[in-house]
Formats: C-alpha cells, sequence, structure tokens
C-alpha cells in the first residue's frame, strides 16, 4: 500500500535526521513514533479482500458518479482526506468492511438474477435491489454481499 510505504519512508526520514545533524548520540534520544501508530492515525475506509477505491471531492454530485455494469458501487466518507472513496464491488463475494462511518451512497448496477446486494451489520441486514441507488446509514455495517 503507497500510504504505508510512505508512512515507513517518513519515519526513516525523521529518524536519520538527527544522525544527520547532530551526530548518533543524538538520534538515539530522539523519540520516534511507531509505524502502527501512524498507520492507525491515516487509516480511512478501507475493504477486505481488497477494493482499491475511486475519489472524489466533497462537492462531488452522488448521483453523477459512474458505476460500471455490473458492479455494485458504495461511496464512503473518508474526512481525513475530506474526500468521498468510491468502492466497486465486482466479482460475487463477501467483503467485510472498516471504518465505514455516516452516511453513504450506493449504486447496485449488477445483472442477473442474483444481483440483490446485502449490507450486513448491528442493526440487522439491508436489502438493496438490482437497478437502485440511493442514501444508507454506513455506521452499523460491518460486511457485504454484492449478490446472493
Amino acid at each position: 500500500m503507497n500510504l504505508k510505504r510512505s508512512a515507513a519512508a517518513l519515519l526513516g526520514a525523521v529518524a536519520l535526521a538527527p544522525v544527520l545533524l547532530a551526530g548518533a548520540g543524538a538520534a538515539q534520544a530522539a523519540p520516534v513514533a511507531p509505524v502502527a501508530a501512524v498507520q492507525i492515525a491515516a487509516g480511512g475506509p478501507s475493504v477486505s479482500p481488497s477494493v482499491t477505491p475511486r475519489t472524489f471531492s466533497y462537492d462531488t454530485n452522488m448521483l453523477a458518479i459512474y458505476c460500471p455494469s455490473g458492479s455494485l458501487c458504495v461511496a464512503v466518507d473518508d474526512p481525513g482526506a475530506q474526500k468521498w472513496r468510491v468502492f466497486d464491488f465486482d466479482p460475487c463475494r463477501t467483503y467485510s468492511v472498516y471504518n465505514w462511518e455516516g452516511g453513504g451512497y450506493y449504486i447496485n448496477n449488477q445483472t442477473g438474477p442474483k444481483a440483490t446486494a446485502v449490507f450486513y451489520g448491528t442493526n440487522g441486514n439491508v436489502s438493496v435491489p438490482i437497478n437502485t441507488r440511493g442514501g444508507i446509514d454506513l455506521h452499523p455495517i460491518n460486511s457485504l454481499r454484492n449478490c446472493w
């Protein structure tokens, strides 16, 4: 993941700066944030198995978001990046989702007889029929299946 590599490179540069500026003795005394803390702080909405999201600015009209034929697309707010993350779910499987908070938007552009998507969460299940779109409360959702 590019974010993890960037965080590791940044931490490496921070750790080496005292060595370059003041010698090895100063480097041992300099505190360095653990990599895990940086990854948690930088964490945004994510999915397992991995689905790479597209990003859109907050002012993008959710109705105008493109969703490829055969996919379930979900726009998730990423307040840290101040953007929408749009995940395209295809092929058919169950996905675990992380850090999905607040309101979101879905487009079920799947085709075929099993194209109903189901969002699973602590408040019960929400079924989304084929060829529908709309807003959805993402807070209780912890997984989804883009077909049945």
